[in-house]
């Protein structure tokens, strides 16, 4: 194998570990909902309804119609700039919290503050991976804090503003946070801060690279003590002058 051969072959590898890291967040996910609605059902056996049941199948089928998006994004014939569409900001944060069954588990407060009425011009299967691997991250943070503050009352903070040409959007968690021995290499391929077996490092490296392709960017709020924060940058602009090309 010559040189050119050994880097794609990298390259490659890289690549299909990021899409399995993606598809592994549904997989998770689906596995997340049923264990809570079983958990649910066996604490209070009169839960047992079909309006429950049709809840529990919501969950999975939310999870599945996010894969078959995701499948679609990864498509070098749908993956297109053509994707880049106009919608609701707020809606969209719905739609990736509804989809984590683990922030009812977890009992987490999450408060959004943002003009309802904002609309945004981007890739929504794109926002939503961005925002999903956030939460996710936030939420393996919670769950360790909690191993050692039980009582924590767990939270996660959004707001979005306006600032110059862009929108600026403050994620924080009242998790565990990132050690400052780790802060300048957690948006690196295959870094993470989680016990074995935990994660891959690549959510961090993933949401970068989204938001780069899209003309944004993210950085950790080092001055931040009470968990972790980021501040997203996405350009007002940007979606609108690529989504006609």
């Amino acid at each position: 194998m010559n040189e050119e051969q050994a880097k794609a072959a990298i390259e490659f590898g890289d690549l299909t570990k990021g899409i399995a890291h993606e598809f592994g967040q549904v997989l998770t996910n689906i596995r997340f909902a049923i264990q809570y609605h079983s958990k649910q059902f066996e604490k209070k056996p009169n839960l047992l309804t079909l309006e429950k049941v049709l809840e529990c199948f919501d969950d999975v089928l939310k999870q599945t119609k996010r894969m078959g998006e995701l499948t679609s994004s990864l498509d070098p014939a749908t993956s297109t700039k053509a994707t880049i569409t106009n919608f609701n900001l707020k809606e969209a944060f719905d739609k990736v919290i509804s989809e984590n069954s683990r922030i009812k588990t977890l009992a987490v407060d999450i408060r959004i503050v943002l003009d309802a009425t904002l609309n945004i011009v981007f890739n929504p299967v794109q926002f939503n991976q961005i925002f999903t691997n956030l939460i996710i991250n936030a939420l393996d943070s919670i769950e360790e804090k909690k191993q050692i503050e039980p009582n924590l009352v767990s939270r996660i903070n959004i707001s979005v503003k306006t600032e110059n040409q862009n929108y600026s959007i403050h994620f924080s968690d009242n998790g565990k946070g990132i050690d400052a021995n780790h802060q300048n290499r957690i948006f690196n391929a295959f870094y993470t801060t989680k016990p074995p077996g935990k994660g891959q490092g690549l959510g961090l490296y993933i949401i970068s690279k989204l938001l780069r392709a899209n003309g944004g960017s993210i950085e950790l709020d080092t001055n931040y003590k009470n968990g972790a924060k980021f501040k997203i940058l996405i350009p007002k602009n940007y979606g609108l002058s690529h989504s006609n090309h």
